[in-house]
């Protein structure tokens, strides 16, 4: 058995978890951000050997002899794949045995300390396998995916579950080595902790723990180097930006309707990737549509590619295809992935050495788990790995030297720009570049694309040796410094740069943050909604701020933004509100019996603390009463 060494970046992670797990210092859950290729799995299984199998006194109900348990740890996911990733993983790091818990793979054990499971696969077991097993820590990969906004989620519910049982244990259970622990802890570990370009620090996720970025891990030749495409035929997908793996409603119609008028575009695509990849590994396509994907596989295997190395992954794909799939990549045997929706997380695919972008994209989130498929190394045997110059002439002698990403579908000039990465950022030069749309930048004239944000140019007397000249930027609400307006942490002071916004459901306003009411409107409106207009004391030009409510509507997106509302302005003597009775009613009739039996009761609001969001519509962050 060959354990694997972990690399100084896991090792420093791993001692900043234990510390903040000891319970003088656990404030929540919190985020470790790994970028795809920094050994996300090598990570989690760091964790999960170091921590489990240590001694926890117990309670009678669930020890047996001397009254002590081993220290358990959950990793959950949501895939099969990626669950059998970070279970070989727990064997690489030197965990000799381990559980497996998944339907899809057909093993289902909780006889070890650390047991790897599937999200579904565990929710649907809390009853049997899991009833009274006490978990101790649970480590979430993927955590971008997971819903901790409602409570009827599969993760919330299994978050419940252990919490209960921790609970039924003796409060004086100790852990050899770190302090006593009390509930039990959540970690999460995501390559993007971003959900439709916003991130998820915050309400649930209330921290980041710690950070390895794709600019770092390149720069330090853990992760190959990435050089970027414009080729000259490029779909125009016109309003279609898709935050998400699969596009659906609105963006699906927009999208085929182009694909269907432009199947020469899609020739004209394919005969480019084939001639483009002659000496490459293999490729990784991202498709529109099933439909698309058909049209790609067909347009390829015409210009010149093998059936066989030819393979279509959809999430209508069987679990087993998939597999197949899986290692048919790993090996060489397929050189073109073509994919929807299925191959942006938990693919480990070394041999993926270019990505053809032939989709549009409207999350920055999504683009960089998509980049990420690509630049794992393929290390030569026998490589000196020990320091970053070894690692940089390792990877120039290995079969895979460097990487490459094809924008067919126009996706970096369309929101490139959003992401602070230096990545991005230079692939939007080279795209500005070549499309003669360049700045010069007033304080040392280095030429920039027309979108950047701040100067790319060199400055030896700044502290990061880059250019200070921003076009756009946040200030820092503790030392004052220009930041990226993205930015979550000061360049300069490292101070916390979360904006009002995000932190304005959590802030506790001082009186002179509100602004005066006189009261407020409240009316059923005949389409089911509610209709809540708050009189300002000032008037605006935009007009008073006005919310809508729907607590009748079957979407959880208005069940989600009523139970918000309800948070923000019910009275602090504080009123159960059983949105259940409301599911059973008509969207009419719940309208009329919220504003009847909860709304009307309640005293008129005599300050308010509001934000108009970025579609112009009222958010409603904090309200006061005399």
């Amino acid at each position: 058995m060959t354990i694997i060494k972990p690399r100084d970046y896991q090792e420093e992670c791993y001692d900043l978890v234990t510390d903040y797990l000891k319970a003088d210092n656990y404030k929540g859950a919190a985020i470790i951000e790994g970028a795809t290729g920094c050994g996300k799995s090598v990570m989690i299984a760091l964790d999960a050997k170091r921590l489990a199998g240590r001694t926890v006194k117990a309670c009678r109900k669930y020890a047996t002899g001397n009254q002590s348990r081993p220290f358990r740890v959950l990793v959950i996911q949501r895939q099969g794949e990626i669950a059998e990733q970070n279970f070989e993983a727990c064997y690489d790091v030197g965990i000799k045995n381990s559980s497996l818990y998944s339907a899809s793979l057909d093993r289902k054990s909780v006889f070890y300390p650390v047991i790897v499971g599937t999200e579904k696969s565990v929710l649907n077991a809390l009853d049997e396998d899991f009833r009274s097993l006490p978990v101790d820590l649970i480590l979430c990969d993927e955590a971008h995916h997971i819903d901790y906004e409602s409570e009827d989620s599969a993760f919330m519910k299994i978050i419940r579950h252990f919490q209960r049982i921790r609970g039924d244990e003796n409060a004086s259970r100790k852990l050899e080595g770190l302090a006593d622990f009390g509930e039990v802890r959540v970690l999460g570990f995501t390559g993007s902790p971003f959900r439709n370009n916003k991130s998820i620090i915050g309400k649930f996720w209330n921290r980041k723990l710690f950070s390895v970025d794709t600019d770092a891990l390149i720069d330090r030749s853990y992760l190959t180097p990435l050089f970027f495409g414009y080729p000259s035929e490029h779909y125009d997908f016109g309003d279609a930006l898709p935050d998400k793996e699969t596009i659906t409603g609105r963006d699906a119609e927009i999208v085929d309707a182009i694909l269907d008028d432009e199947l020469s575009k899609t020739e004209a695509i394919c005969r480019d990737i084939i001639g483009q990849s002659q000496s490459l590994l293999g490729v990784v396509i991202f498709a529109s549509t099933q439909k698309h994907t058909e049209q790609i596989a067909k347009c390829l295997i015409s210009f010149g590619a093998k059936p066989e190395q030819v393979r279509i992954v959809t999430d209508k794909t069987s679990k087993a295809d998939r597999r197949e799939a899986m290692q048919a990549a790993k090996s060489g045997l397929c050189k073109y992935f073509i994919n929807v929706g299925v191959a942006s997380t938990g693919w480990n695919v070394p041999n993926w050495q270019a990505c053809a972008l032939l989709r549009p994209i409207g999350s920055v989130s999504l683009l960089i788990q998509i980049i990420g498929r690509v630049l794992r190394p393929i290390w030569p045997e026998n490589a000196i790995m020990d320091t970053k110059e070894t690692r940089a002439a390792a990877m120039a002698q290995s079969v895979k030297p460097c990487a490459y990403i094809w924008d067919y579908a126009s996706v970096m000039e369309r929101i490139g720009h959003l992401y602070n990465s230096e990545m991005l950022e230079d692939a939007e030069f080279e795209r500005a570049k070549k499309e003669n749309e360049l700045i010069t930048c007033p304080s040392c004239a280095t030429e920039n694309s027309q979108y950047a944000r701040r100067c790319r140019g060199e400055d030896s007397s700044s502290k990061d040796g880059r250019c200070n000249f921003f076009w756009s930027f946040k200030e820092c609400p503790h030392c004052g410094i220009q930041n990226d307006p993205s930015a979550q942490d000061c360049r300069e002071c490292k101070g916390e740069m979360r904006s009002p916004d995000e932190k304005l459901l959590n802030t506790p306003y001082a009186d002179q943050d509100y602004e005066p009411v006189t009261g407020w409107n409240i009316a059923p409106l005949k389409n089911g909604s509610i209709k809540v207009e708050y009189l300002l004391e000032a008037e605006r030009k935009d007009g008073n701020p006005t919310v809508y409510l729907n607590p009748g509507s079957g979407s959880h997106g208005a069940k989600q933004a009523f139970k918000q509302w309800l948070s923000v302005n019910k009275e602090s003597s504080g009123q159960g509100y059983g949105l259940h009775v409301l599911s059973r009613q008509s969207p009419e009739a719940a309208a009329k019996f919220v504003v009847k039996y909860w709304l009307n009761p309640m005293k008129p609001p005599t300050g308010i603390k509001f934000r108009v969001n970025g579609k112009g519509k009222f958010v409603i962050g904090r309200v006061t009463r005399e």
